[in-house]
């Protein structure tokens, strides 16, 4: 009898006991890189599961100085503790795939020194979890350590050359650092402004969404740099040497940089890995950005370039970079703004870009020198209405092989029409090619003129990857739709192997009206 008792009572216990199978996984944070302002808010988004229903907790840990502000699920009562926030409901594993969500807003730490906190969330219960690798996952929080300009003047605490100042002695790497402005202000430097040397620093003018991109390019900044009275002088120039790890030297966001005699914004030696440019306006100067750093970047992100004296963006030498959704020589709704040589010039590094529009400039809209590593233009550029041609490689003209190989070649369109029992336009044309012709995949991708920029050039699909076969290769484009009286263009792009993305585009080819 005894021993019936005590194996029921071990049933019993087992029972109790149970395993079961929790998971957690992070689905975002709403903060970019979880980086954040002192006492900015940012948005934890949990999902979670269980195999069978149990009483659970999820922790959270803070960095000291957090705050747990609110909650999304009712379900869940969650309350703050020393160093973390403890949420605890019960699950069950019937519960909707959708449902299993809670968002966690905390308050960063106000101390404006900055911090970087990396922490393990976890999930648990009172019951073993044999496979337990999927109970907890890595969060951070990233708080800038903020320098604020508080004055316009040029110069004394507060000022922007003051801050700068600061910030090359501050920021070395450990926590990023942001600029700031109290307000907004008109800045005239009177000299050349101190040299960026201190890594993983923003500067940033405010008001720059990044949720959506930004096409009020039409708009004043909140910050305006101007180089008036700057004498010869560059505006922002970026020499930051920083280690490895560091992906962004410096960052220039949301600001107006105009009428300096040098370049807007300048990357020189010994700059790694260099600047990225952001919701700026840079106008009025020798040239908007410039980089001729061999170690060094500049990436632009909606940005307008536009009605400087030579290039827009031209890199001389370095690493390259990615152009995307600027408006380069044109200003928005398609007002010409031209720059005085190419809109933008790549003498050096690997330049990819997307969503530009590239227009009105005095010379080419993109020119592509003997030093550059690779230029590849992608689907939905719109580059027109330039002194010369939409891309020149080797600032000689139209050139329709390149025995160097480095430029793909160009396509010849021979025919295109509207097949309206299918109710599609179908674009022919062949690409030329020799036994000189590199024996890589090739992709021909048409274009058709939509207007000035408040469309855009439309892209239309692309062909199958085409190998190279040492004679010209012919190829079929099908478009949805009636095109017809419509002027279309194309170009190739040139992958090296299938497992890589492509490389370069080619100029583009003379265009030919659907029929």
């Amino acid at each position: 009898m005894k021993a019936l008792l005590l194996t029921a009572l071990l049933l019993l216990a087992g029972n109790v006991c149970a395993a079961v199978n929790l998971y957690i996984a992070l689905d975002s944070v709403s903060a970019p890189f979880s980086r954040v302002d002192p006492g900015q808010e940012v948005t934890f988004r949990y999902r979670y599961g269980t195999s069978a229903v149990v009483d659970a907790r999820l922790i959270h840990p803070l960095p000291a100085g957090a705050r747990l502000v609110r909650w999304s699920d009712p379900r869940w009562n969650c309350t703050q503790g020393s160093g973390a926030v403890l949420c605890a409901r019960r699950l069950d594993p019937t519960e909707s795939f959708y449902d299993r969500i809670l968002d966690l807003t905390i308050a960063a730490p106000e101390d404006p020194a900055g911090l970087v906190f990396n922490a393990k969330a976890r999930i648990e219960s009172d019951q073993p979890d044999p496979q337990s690798y999927d109970n907890e996952i890595g969060i951070t929080m990233i708080v800038y350590h903020v320098l604020t300009v508080t004055t316009a003047d040029d110069f004394g605490a507060g000022s922007l050359r003051d801050t700068l100042l600061r910030a090359n002695a501050e920021c070395h790497e450990a926590v990023p650092c942001k600029v700031t402005f109290a307000e907004p202000m008109r800045i005239v430097p009177r000299s050349p402004l101190p040299a960026i040397t201190a890594c993983d620093l923003q500067i940033d003018g405010g008001g720059y969404q990044h949720e959506t991109r930004n096409r009020s390019f039409d708009k004043p900044r909140r910050v305006e740099i101007s180089g008036e009275d700057a004498g010869a002088a560059d505006g922002f120039v970026i020499a930051d040497a920083c280690s490895l790890h560091v992906l962004i030297g410096a960052t220039l966001q949301g600001l107006a940089i105009h009428s300096f005699s040098g370049n807007g914004v300048s990357v020189v030696p010994p700059a790694d890995p260099g600047v990225s440019v952001i919701g700026c306006s840079v106008t009025s100067n020798l040239r908007g950005i410039s980089v001729d750093a061999p170690k060094a970047g500049a990436s632009v992100t909606d940005s307008l370039i536009a009605g400087n004296v030579r290039s827009g963006i031209a890199y001389w030498q370095g690493t390259g970079g990615g152009l995307s959704g600027n408006l380069v020589g044109v200003a928005f709704g398609g007002v010409p703004m031209p720059n005085g040589a190419s809109g933008v010039y790549v003498n050096g590094g690997f330049v990819s870009t997307s969503g530009n529009a590239i227009e009105y400039n005095h010379d080419f809209g993109v020119a592509v020198g003997p030093g550059a590593a690779h230029f590849i233009s992608r689907y939905d550029d719109y580059i027109a209405l330039n002194g010369g041609i939409a891309v020149d490689w080797g600032l000689d003209g139209p050139t329709a092989i390149d025995h160097s190989g480095r430029m793909p070649p160009v396509p010849r369109l021979i025919d295109a029409f509207y097949d309206a029992p299918r109710n599609r336009t179908v674009i022919r044309g062949v690409i030329p090619m020799d036994k000189d012709t590199p024996q890589n995949f090739y992709e021909v991708l048409a274009n058709v003129a939509d207007g000035d920029f408040q469309g855009g050039i439309g892209a239309m699909p692309g062909t199958p990857l085409l190998q190279a076969i040492g004679s010209d290769l012919p190829f079929e484009i099908f478009a949805i739709g009636n095109y017809q009286g419509r002027f279309v263009t194309a170009r190739t792009l040139r992958q090296v192997d299938l497992d890589f993305i492509p490389v370069d585009s080619s100029e583009s080819g003379a265009g030919i009206m659907v029929r």
